[in-house]
């Protein structure tokens, strides 16, 4: 997790991501893990609104599934396909390129997590990886109200 990113545009803030997971070891290839979610985003928005970004990209230079969750102290802009929103969180979604089924279940999974207003609310308070974990987990999502 990168609590206080340093970048302030969409390309800057990814790096950065995309360099923590390479640093845990989680990616080979940083420039090459880049390239493929930069390329991935001008396909189609990652933008999910609310602030949120969730860019992702299957990759041979992803070592293991994993995700780096950066939070802006400044709204970023985000162009993204077609689309230019203002985000304040980004998840980065690195998934090994024989992971098809994890990677949309795992990216569904996430999606409808986000769109949940109180998991929002208690991840823009997240300080550490740990707190994003323990709102992320599914016995915590369970016990949230849900609509309808």
């Amino acid at each position: 997790m990168v609590p206080e990113m340093h970048a302030d545009t969409k390309v800057g803030a990814i790096k950065e991501l995309v360099d923590k997971l390479h640093v845990k070891g989680a990616v080979s290839d940083s420039l090459r893990f880049l390239q493929a979610v930069l390329q991935r985003d001008d396909l189609q928005s990652t933008c999910i609104g609310e602030g949120i970004a969730l860019p992702h990209a299957r990759s041979s230079a992803v070592a293991r599934l994993s995700m780096a969750v950066g939070k802006a102290a400044k709204t970023i802009s985000y162009p993204s396909s077609d689309k230019f929103q203002d985000v304040r969180m980004i998840f980065l979604v690195a998934v090994p390129a024989d992971a098809a089924d994890t990677y949309l279940s795992l990216l569904g999974l996430l999606a409808s997590a986000l769109n949940n207003a109180m998991i929002r609310d208690r991840l823009s308070d997240a300080d550490t990886a740990s707190d994003i974990i323990r709102i992320l987990s599914p016995g915590s999502i369970s016990k949230l109200p849900q609509k309808g």
